[in-house]
């Protein structure tokens, strides 16, 4: 109850991908249990397929991880940066759950867009991983300088992308 847990929900490496973008079917009555009455809904708004409704096993891990794992709300989901429109999808259905999210640089991900993808309608939420871009931001005899550099460029990133979220979703409560 007072640790977090991180529910693994999509890679960001593409090996995986012939388990993680795997169709399951999952039964109506399930999906019941853990949407509740706004079943249909859901099922429509995310276009999985009514009645056993197709998903994603990605989306079936965020899915469980938000309905049925977080009942003392201690639980976040792992996604990949990789995968901007999976992030996204993610973000969706887990709401305001805490995000963990390598590979937004090494991997071949764009922190920029990982950021925007997966930033909570509070402009948060999401703990992105860049320890190897950092610290090996220079192999040479600067690289505690590099390390610091890179630091403070990440943040500067991180921070400009989380401000244009919540004036965005600020925006949007006013209409």
């Amino acid at each position: 109850r007072d640790k977090m847990v991180f529910v693994w929900c999509r890679s960001s490496q593409h090996g995986p991908d012939d388990l993680q973008d795997v169709y399951v079917d999952v039964p109506h009555e399930r999906l019941e249990r853990l949407l509740g009455a706004d079943v249909d809904s859901v099922v429509e708004r995310m276009g999985w397929r009514p009645g056993a409704a197709a998903m994603q096993m990605y989306e079936y891990a965020a899915l469980r991880a938000a309905r049925e794992f977080n009942t003392f709300g201690n639980c976040g989901v792992a996604a990949g940066a990789t995968h901007h429109a999976q992030l996204r999808t993610v973000r969706e259905i887990v709401g305001a759950m805490p995000m963990l999210v390598p590979g937004a640089v090494t991997q071949g991900g764009d922190l920029e867009k990982s950021v925007e993808a997966c930033a909570n309608e509070n402009g948060a939420g999401t703990v992105i991983t860049l320890s190897r871009s950092i610290i090996f931001a220079s192999d040479g005899r600067d690289f505690v300088n590099a390390a610091y550099r890179k630091a403070q460029e990440v943040d500067a990133v991180i921070k400009g992308v989380y401000d244009r979220c919540r004036e965005y979703h600020a925006r949007a409560a006013n209409l």
